[in-house]
């Protein structure tokens, strides 16, 4: 599920600067933009190394903002480093124990560890986010609970929301979610193959098959060995 970043006000009121000047204001003197321009530098790039030095230097220079150790933690998430992460969201939640942004992504790392409390603790603080139904809906399909995963996702266009509704044995909504799927990585192929076969489309099975692996070749091994597809030709996929 998507994790939050903190909220930021960028009106020309407060940035006052072109988006040239910020960057170029950040790489000779960070200390000379204020919190506001540094994160929004940080949007500016989709490098996700030059975004964790930005909300380093967001977190160095405005110590007493939690924002700017939410966000470094959110980049330290997604490269993998799931304790940097939760350090820094503690460090977050201690600045500002009411943001529900930064109680909504430790719930998400309380998911990675497997900490069902801690996570069902952190999300119930995290109510009026938009993203927290797709991180409920994570957490009720670990649990077992597939209807309330389904409630919980409602209309996102996801993956694990497609899950959900593929083991709620939804085959038209998770057609239609997969289908919405802004940009279909490798699981969301794999996940119309398996609508194939649970509809018996023996086209969609093959044609998505090969898209996933061609996107990710260790499904090959995963497709020949899924139960999913004992009645399908799939070795030489």
């Amino acid at each position: 599920p998507r994790l939050r970043y903190s909220r930021l006000t960028a009106s020309i009121d407060v940035i006052g600067k072109s988006d040239a000047e910020i960057n170029q204001a950040f790489d000779s003197n960070p200390s000379s933009l204020t919190i506001d321009e540094i994160l929004y530098a940080a949007t500016l790039t989709d490098d996700l190394n030059r975004k964790k030095s930005i909300y380093a230097a967001a977190a160095k220079n405005y110590p007493n903002d939690y924002r700017g150790f939410n966000d470094l933690g959110m980049v330290l998430y997604q490269q993998g480093d799931f304790d940097g992460a939760l350090s820094n969201f503690k460090k977050a939640a201690s600045i500002n124990p009411s943001a529900p942004e930064v109680q909504m992504n430790q719930g998400l790392v309380a998911l990675v560890n497997n900490d069902f409390k801690a996570a069902n603790q952190a999300f119930g603080k995290a109510g009026g986010i938009p993203e927290l139904g797709s991180a409920l809906g994570v957490y009720y399909l670990q649990q077992g609970d597939v209807n309330a995963a389904v409630k919980a996702f409602g209309n996102d266009k996801s993956n694990n929301a497609a899950l959900a509704q593929l083991l709620s044995k939804d085959y038209s909504k998770a057609k239609s979610t997969l289908s919405a799927i802004q940009n279909p990585d490798a699981t969301t192929y794999y996940l119309m193959a398996v609508l194939g076969a649970r509809t018996n489309n023996e086209q969609m099975v093959t044609s998505n098959l090969r898209q996933a692996i061609k996107l990710d070749n260790k499904l090959a091994k995963q497709a020949a060995n899924d139960l999913e597809f004992a009645r399908f030709n799939v070795s030489n996929l």
